[in-house]
């Protein structure tokens, strides 16, 4: 019900489902797809983004459960993605034509992380659109996500303002809480602030950050785990991994 309140108040381009998509026989459910399409701008031109969620279909139906990733995936003028492909999945997504465009996750721990810079970390809630040097777009990111129950804050330094998104998580065999990077503008802005956001997210007991990825970086401690959360896309924009912006991930904390 959460995912489908907030798919309700979602605002879904023209032309594009608002929930999703259903297997129906006679009468009866069978099969789910849920789809969160968003409009969004890049340096060329606006485009919109679908997130393939939640797909499931009744054992005696799965002979059909491609007929609804096809189905929400004919759109030519739009990109999908599937950010939580379950791995039986994975054959059936990429002979739909779906790449990767991440192959894993790293558990990093910012706090030592061995770049230092001066600045300060401001949670969205504290300050207003003008407190910051944020983009238009980048501060509605920001607000949208906030009101999604992520953790949406700024990095102000010398060298800029850099906006994050986290969404607290628990690691399924630790008992330590995390923190899942939502959305950057670049990962290396991570990396660059990764001293300044450890401090934050620790105070609020969260030491660990998930970061999707291809490979451990350099210069923040932690571990890689390959196969971990793979990611997928179909169409001409891939996301890059730290942007989960307007996903299951950030919408629904999947």
């Amino acid at each position: 019900m959460t995912a489908l309140n907030r798919l309700a108040s979602h605002t879904s381009p023209r032309g594009f489902p608002k929930f999703g998509y259903m297997l129906e026989c006679e009468g009866r459910a069978v099969g789910v797809l849920l789809t969160i399409c968003t409009s969004l701008q890049d340096r060329q031109s606006d485009f919109v983004r679908c997130n393939l969620s939640s797909w499931y279909v009744r054992p005696a139906f799965r002979l059909y459960a491609s007929t609804l990733t096809s189905r929400a995936a004919a759109s030519g003028s739009a990109s999908y993605v599937n950010v939580s492909a379950a791995e039986a999945t994975w054959p059936i997504i990429e002979a739909q034509g779906f790449r990767r465009f991440c192959n894993g996750a790293f558990a990093a721990i910012p706090l030592f992380g061995r770049r230092a810079i001066k600045g300060k970390v401001t949670a969205i809630n504290a300050f207003s659109r003008d407190d910051h040097r944020l983009q238009l777009k980048e501060w509605h990111i920001l607000s949208d996500h906030e009101r999604y129950g992520c953790i949406s804050v700024c990095c102000e330094t010398m060298e800029g303002s850099y906006p994050f998104v986290f969404r607290r998580r628990l690691f399924r065999r630790h008992p330590l809480p995390c923190a899942q990077l939502i959305y950057c503008a670049d990962q290396g802005d991570f990396e660059r602030c990764a001293k300044l956001l450890g401090r934050f997210l620790a105070s609020r007991g969260m030491p660990w950050v998930l970061v999707a990825g291809d490979g451990p970086m350099v210069d923040i401690p932690g571990r890689y785990f390959p196969n971990k959360m793979p990611m997928y896309f179909l169409g001409t924009r891939p996301k890059h991994p730290g942007d989960l912006a307007y996903t299951e991930a950030a919408l629904f904390g999947l």
